[in-house]
């Protein structure tokens, strides 16, 4: 399973980070997420390195920016209305995610998204719906009916912020991805891993940020995420999640952070409830306009509910930063380690690290290139009952390995109309080798804003 625990919480994070936190206080994050189920090339990269709505990167909200003056769309008073569509043609080496056997395919894809700004007096609020569809123009043999790919989803973000400081923080994004891909491939074990792609998922998340005095801020957050598979054979979860936070400040640019967070977690999966809890410390920089950052390493443990019951513990950690190096150049980085019961497996969980980083560069007023990378390490903690390559029933343990390399260009052609091309590739190697794959996605098209 190509899941990212932590890609939707440490984007929402770093999304409301972005819309307009500024100041001495915390920013909390929405740790103790379930994830929303995707694959790397499906995950969106943290503000800075923003990817354009005709990519897959289009699964977690992001804030609308311009590296170029664009059209001002629609006017209503306050609000600002800004529709868009891309079109496009890609080449997908591998979209079942096979380990052998692979079948590639050449796609159109139509996307539209609609971004809604609203700024008020100490107060600001954005929206985002979009859709991406895919159609397979090669569709013979065993794929004849199937790749048709409905994705589509919306966000909303509002962030306060009182004349004292103290900062309101609310987010919520629904995600739903469909694929046409329920026909029988009877082509053997291993040639068919995507069924997880039929998904839906719901985050709903708030914070409070409360400065204490001069030099000391605490913080609050709670978030309630729910993930949802079409396929029977996966194990649908959710989470209710909380955090607590304090903040000292250090020096003129760093405070010490302190976090703490619980989660609890349900699974069709298990028998009873799992929670787990992290305790973390750290620094955090003085958010800025240009460097905004947290790096935090602490433990976890995991109360888990399924199989009888156990109990594990380990080290974690918790990155999240954005850096303006320069007007042109940006970075980001983001990762987290956590515990969460199996989608795969019954009555088993798995440990899963992350770790994302990405720059954008701004090459001239129309050309904007940008670079983003993925390394995730997912697990099982127990025993995983599965399949090896040739379809022979397996127990043994599980590790997964995979690494994804995500670039694209932008050109601006002019004020309405620009043209992109990227590429994404990416590795996953597991212990269980009917879980291996490796695949290549080439895309490019036009945009064009209104």
């Amino acid at each position: 399973m190509k899941h990212a625990i932590r890609a939707a919480a440490a984007a929402l994070a770093a999304w409301s980070a972005a819309l307009g936190a500024q100041g001495a206080g915390a920013t909390p994050s929405t740790t103790s997420s379930p994830p929303v189920t995707q694959t790397t090339e499906e995950m969106t990269t943290l503000p800075g390195v923003l990817a354009d709505p005709a990519s897959d990167y289009v699964a977690v909200p992001a804030p609308y920016v311009e590296t170029v003056p664009g059209p001002t769309g629609l006017r209503v008073g306050p609000l600002r209305i800004l529709p868009s569509v891309s079109l496009g043609l890609a080449y997908d080496s591998n979209p079942t995610y096979a380990s052998r056997d692979e079948k590639s395919e050449t796609i159109f894809r139509v996307s539209p998204v609609l971004d809604l700004l609203l700024r008020g007096n100490g107060w600001s609020a954005n929206g985002r719906g979009w859709m991406l569809y895919d159609t397979d123009l090669n569709r013979s043999g065993a794929y004849a009916d199937i790749i048709q790919k409905a994705h589509y989803g919306e966000s909303l973000g509002v962030h306060v912020e009182s004349a004292r400081g103290t900062r309101l923080t609310l987010t919520e994004m629904y995600e739903y991805q469909n694929r046409n891909d329920y026909v029988a491939i009877s082509t053997g074990a291993g040639t068919y891993n995507a069924s997880w792609q039929d998904r839906q998922s719901w985050i709903l998340g708030g914070s409070i940020d409360q400065p204490l005095g001069e030099k000391t801020a605490c913080s609050a957050g709670a978030s309630y995420s729910l993930l949802t598979y079409d396929n029977a054979g996966l194990y649908d979860w959710s989470a209710y999640s909380g955090t607590l936070g304090f903040r000292r400040q250090l020096t003129s640019k760093t405070d010490l952070a302190l976090d703490g967070s619980a989660s609890l977690q349900t699974s069709e999966g298990n028998a009873a409830d799992s929670t787990e809890y992290q305790a973390l410390i750290g620094l955090a920089s003085r958010a800025t306009a240009k460097v905004n950052y947290k790096a935090q390493v602490g433990a976890r443990f995991y109360d888990y509910g399924g199989g009888g019951g156990e109990q594990a513990a380990s080290w974690t950690y918790n990155l999240s930063g954005a850096w303006r190096a320069t007007s042109r150049l940006a970075f980001t980085l983001a990762g987290s380690a956590d515990y969460q019961p199996s989608e795969l497996d019954q009555n088993n969980y798995s440990s899963v690290e992350t770790l994302m980083a990405g720059m954008t560069y701004q090459a001239t007023r129309r050309l904007t290139a940008s670079l983003s990378g993925i390394y995730r390490l997912e697990e099982w903690q127990r025993q995983f009952a599965g399949f090896d390559a040739l379809g022979n029933p397996l127990i043994a343990d599980r590790l997964d390995n995979q690494v994804s390399l995500y670039g694209r260009l932008n050109y601006q052609l002019e004020k309405h109309v620009g043209l992109f091309v990227g590429a994404d590739v990416t590795q996953n190697e597991s212990s269980f080798t009917g879980a291996d794959y490796d695949r290549l996605f080439l895309e490019a098209g036009v945009n064009i804003r209104f």
